[in-house]
């Protein structure tokens, strides 16, 4: 028998559990210790979705389980400032690399801290032999705070000894003590009222309570405009660089939103907004071109001889005072009457939208048209590239690629699930290939940029034109590479029997009652 938590309601006694756990034989206390736990996420709660809860704790940080909070990673904690990033935390014990793996590029952020005590005890029996161990840990949430105290007993058998486990469990039930019904971090967190997972920067409004067409492209614009809020004080201050890109996309679908549901919407009352997503769109596109050159740094500086990698001391440098700058201007503007004026209206307007001609279309039906029209435009472009087509042609793909993928998204819940699954993942491979390709593109863009402001008499403008020449060739390379697998990777998604997906997603979205 492995450890069990149970949940102790409020009017058992830790006299009458102790009792009733022993089950008739000898139960002594041995000591009590205080405890703090403090919960650490990410933003979309990376952690949680794999069962995980990162906790300091004693000194330590312990990677718990969420199922049966047994400790699965710890390390020493050290002194100082709390990490922020993966990166961060102590090399010893394996925490780090799976962090790494699992937080990627996010932040760590407090979720909650409960502190109060531990009290053990232990079952012997004739013999005096510790036949079972448990012991009760009653907490209360601290920051945030609540009246609530949480507690819980946790029964650790002995080797050997399952029997007197098992009549500890019996008799807990006699008592009204049961297994906990979530987790301990969820119990914690219900109890200050905060909801795990309650962010993704997946994209999911349920369309299948809306008929209308009127009715569900408010659903899905609502539901940007709260990914849009949601992430806008983790940009502001600078948290990681997922807010801004989770951001950006929000505002990118609300923009693609307004073209798959042209006409759903009065077009006079939606043209300001338009115009005023599409300004928002290129305000933050610098930010975030800078945020993706600084994340590629270490593999910028790879792709050089060694020799060669200080030259590009300066470029990193510059861009991280670029990055001050533009950061700045997106705060300034986020913080302005003006933007806030642009959520608040759209908000408005959500509230009492003024429909167009095709306002009761059903819903059903816009998606079947929408999807046939997307995927027939994707299609009959990507056919007219071939070698010698200008590069504009695959930018201008790469774009409509995104709206076909972001009105996949906006209908999943009408679309035979499996069928778009497998449509999305097919999608994403043609995206991945056009995304490269564009990103190199703007990379080099950037580099030729720096080889031109560099001034000759400075003593390191050679090793930098050195190095910045040699970046350009290697992405030059591999833009070529990915260039030229563009017409395998668009074959794939266009063959015949992915068409017929296609056709069979449309066909199987349903009109909603």
């Amino acid at each position: 028998m492995t450890e069990l938590n149970l949940a102790l309601p409020d009017d058992v006694q830790v006299p009458d559990l102790a009792t009733a756990l022993a089950a008739g034989l000898v139960v002594e206390e041995d000591g009590s210790t205080p405890v703090r736990r403090r919960y650490f996420d990410s933003f979309d709660w990376r952690l949680h979705r794999a069962g995980l809860a990162l906790v300091r704790e004693d000194g330590r940080w312990r990677l718990r389980r969420l199922d049966d909070d047994t400790v699965e990673l710890e390390t020493a904690a050290g002194g100082g400032r709390w990490p922020r990033f993966a990166s961060e935390f102590p090399a010893g014990g394996g925490l780090r690399k799976r962090l790494d793996k699992l937080l990627k590029m996010r932040a760590v952020i407090h979720v909650a801290t409960v502190a109060g005590d531990q009290r053990r005890w232990r079952v012997l029996n004739a013999d005096r032999k510790t036949v079972l161990r448990f012991d009760l840990t009653a907490l209360q949430p601290e920051k945030p705070a609540s009246d609530r105290v949480l507690r819980v007993a946790a029964l650790r058998p002995v080797r050997g000894y399952d029997g007197a486990a098992d009549r500890a469990r019996a008799e807990a039930a006699r008592l009204g003590v049961g297994p906990l019904d979530l987790p301990f971090l969820d119990t914690v967190l219900a109890a200050i009222g905060i909801e795990a997972e309650s962010y993704s920067s997946r994209f999911c409004a349920d369309l299948t309570d809306t008929p209308e067409s009127l009715a569900a492209a408010v659903r899905v614009s609502r539901t940007l405009l709260g990914t849009m809020r949601r992430n806008e004080a983790g940009l502001k201050t600078d948290l990681d660089t997922e807010f801004l890109h989770d951001f950006r996309v929000a505002v990118r679908r609300q923009r693609s939103a307004l073209t798959i549901f042209k006409g759903v919407f009065d077009p006079a009352a939606i043209d300001g907004f338009k115009r005023e997503f599409a300004a928002l769109g290129r305000l933050t596109g610098p930010l975030r071109d800078l945020d993706v050159y600084l994340l590629d740094e270490a593999r910028y500086r790879d792709m050089v001889p060694g020799a060669l990698q200080s030259g590009l001391d300066s470029l990193f440098e510059h861009l991280r005072e670029q990055r001050a700058g533009a950061l700045t201007q997106v705060r300034r503007a986020l913080g302005s009457p003006a933007y806030r004026g642009l959520t608040d209206a759209w908000d408005t307007f959500l509230a009492d939208p003024q429909p167009g001609p095709i306002a009761d279309r059903p819903t059903g039906d816009l998606a079947r048209e929408r999807l046939q029209r997307r995927h027939h435009r994707v299609m009959r472009m990507g056919r007219a590239i071939g070698s010698r087509t200008p590069d504009t042609a695959l930018h201008r793909l790469r774009i409509e690629c995104k709206k076909l993928r972001y009105l996949l998204e906006f209908f999943a819940s009408l679309w035979d699930a499996d069928e778009g699954k497998i449509l999305v993942d097919q999608l994403k491979d043609l995206q991945d290939n056009l995304g490269e390709f564009n990103d190199l593109c703007v990379q080099q863009e950037m580099l030729r940029a720096a080889l031109g402001e560099l001034t000759a008499r400075r003593k390191s403008a050679l090793l930098e034109a050195a190095s910045l020449g040699g970046l350009v060739a290697v992405l030059n390379a591999r833009q070529q590479v990915v260039r030229g697998e563009f017409e395998a990777t668009f074959a794939a998604f266009s063959r015949p029997r992915i068409t017929k997906r296609f056709a069979r997603l449309a066909s199987s979205a349903e009109d909603v009652a």
